[in-house]
């Protein structure tokens, strides 16, 4: 009995630390699979940031970084007309990314309006530009007086290179599903971010077809609470006459930093020394130009931190997970300070998975060739 007693002990001994370690490669391996969920999308996102909208602006160019106003069913919002936009985590929380990017099939450059009503544009050349397809406006004489319109038609009888954007149903270029239909079979559409009044007396100089469904999307880490933690992707645009609704990306995704790559000896790369959290135009003490030149803005680089599920035997972890930039700032479990407690709250207790990529923003490096 004594002998059996004594293998049993061992047999459970055996078992339980298999289990254990059982638990710890599947919750490490689940950590992995997020982090590289949400890094391939993010990726994605921010290599496909500024197509349909031409090249970076130069310094006197209010383009860049205009605020673009906007209606969905007569609510006003606005957005930055940016490729990419940084917003800072408060003392090293999670930092948010925006992202602007157009999916016309048919036009992926900017236009020049050549006259303006308060319901149809004249351009240089209309071609491309289809109903259904969002359009930016924009003004390089009056600042932030950029304005997103719907095209409800192409075929105006009095000059055929304006477009209309006039409220109520019209018939759409596209499907129900939003792809592009051949003549004359496109579904008939009701435009909901056009108002009555049209853009008034606003004059405009250019116009970006953005395609039947723009991307604005915000990333971001929510959740119901801090120990369930979302990244998030959710487009502020709302399109096809539908508001915006977020989408889960990736689960247990803790932290998400980011940093500019800005030029600031002009010299066409990225030093070491040119990496910022902040937006560069909100860093005169750094000497960059305000308003910033964003034809500099070459790159970008994020790091994205996951976390296991599985609890450890404390103490397993004693420096903070790190990415290029630096250490992520750590917070226990339930979102607190880190105050390293002997507990299940202690984020030293878990497993950690580190993503990270530098991506450039290729609409500035076609801009500096042309």
């Amino acid at each position: 009995m004594a002998i059996g007693l004594v293998t049993l002990l061992a047999v459970f001994q055996i078992y339980a630390t298999w289990e254990g370690r059982q638990r710890t490669g599947a919750s490490k391996n689940d950590a992995q699979i997020s982090g590289s969920m949400a890094a391939f999308a993010l990726e994605r996102d921010l290599r496909l940031s500024s197509f349909g909208y031409g090249p970076a602006s130069n310094p006197s160019d209010t383009k860049a970084g205009c605020t673009v106003n906007a209606t969905f069913n007569g609510a006003a919002f606005s957005f930055p007309l940016l490729p990419i936009q940084i917003v800072n985590g408060a003392l090293g929380g999670p930092d948010q990314i925006n992202t602007l990017y157009g999916e016309s099939a048919l036009r992926v450059i900017r236009e020049a309006v050549l006259d303006s009503t308060a319901s149809s544009k004249s351009l240089l050349n209309r071609g491309g530009i289809v109903p259904g397809d969002k359009v930016i406006l924009t003004d390089s004489n009056v600042a932030n007086t950029c304005r997103l319109v719907e095209v409800t038609n192409t075929s105006p009888p009095v000059n055929v290179h304006a477009f209309e954007h006039n409220v109520g149903a019209y018939q759409s270029a596209y499907t129900a599903e939003g792809k592009l239909a051949l003549a004359g079979g496109g579904a008939i559409a009701t435009a909901t971010l056009n108002l009555a009044a049209g853009t008034g007396a606003s004059a405009f100089d250019e116009a970006f077809d953005m395609g039947v469904n723009p991307q604005a999307n915000n990333w971001r880490i929510a959740g119901a609470s801090p120990v369930k933690p979302i990244l998030q992707r959710t487009n502020r645009l709302p399109t096809n006459g539908v508001a915006s609704l977020a989408a889960e990306v990736a689960e247990d995704i803790v932290n998400l930093q980011a940093q500019y790559g800005y030029d600031v000896d002009n010299n066409g790369q990225i030093s070491a020394a040119e990496w910022f959290d902040a937006n560069p135009a909100v860093a005169p003490a750094l000497g960059l130009p305000v308003p910033t030149d964003w034809s500099r803005l070459l790159a970008v680089r994020f790091g994205i931190l996951a976390r296991s599920r599985q609890y450890e035997i404390l103490p397993f972890r004693a420096a903070n997970p790190s990415w290029a930039a630096g250490q992520f700032v750590m917070r226990d479990i339930s979102g607190g300070a880190d105050s390293n407690p002997a507990g299940a709250n202690n984020w030293r207790a878990y497993r950690y998975a580190v993503y990270e990529s530098v991506i450039p923003v290729r609409n500035v490096l076609w801009g500096r060739g042309l």
